[in-house]
């Protein structure tokens, strides 16, 4: 592994960031009210993000990751589309890049894993690349290179 040089660690940021570009699938939409004046309001997905190998019953395996939305460019796509996001029974996918994925232990406290440990992933979502609701693709940063008109329901 090359290390860099003293030169190079003085000059240069030190944060390292990860970076998680992928397709998941959007479970439900939380805005919630700033925290303080002058700020906007706190926009949270719940996702679903299939990897690796199917499981015994021949489906994706998936990590349930809670995201914060900070980003202009994502909130304007999931302003635009919040009532079909929120209203649809069909499924919502979506292309995304995300960063700062972390994870949490917990106790399931009910259901049929009561006292099982899992474990809760969440991240930042920077970047929407499209976004489907059922089969009809309703944004593509491809096709929609356009200004948004940022009429939705949450600022």
């Amino acid at each position: 592994m090359n290390r860099p040089n003293e030169d190079q660690t003085q000059n240069e940021n030190s944060y390292i960031n990860v970076i998680i570009d992928a397709f998941g699938y959007i479970n439900n939409i939380k805005v919630s009210p700033p925290k303080s004046a002058g700020r906007k309001d706190e926009v949270r997905l719940s996702m679903a993000i299939p990897y690796g190998s199917y499981d015994q019953e021949n489906k994706p395996r998936k990590k349930y990751y809670s995201m914060v939305v900070p980003t202009e460019q994502a909130r304007d796509v999931l302003r635009e589309n919040y009532s079909a996001i929120q209203d649809s029974e069909l499924k919502i996918t979506v292309g995304f890049v995300a960063s700062d994925g972390d994870a949490l232990p917990f106790v399931f406290k009910e259901g049929k894993r009561q006292g099982e440990m899992g474990v809760t992933h969440f991240g930042s979502l920077l970047k929407i690349k499209w976004l489907k609701v059922g089969d009809t693709l309703v944004y593509s940063e491809k096709i929609n290179k356009k200004e948004s008109n940022k009429t939705g329901t949450f600022n």
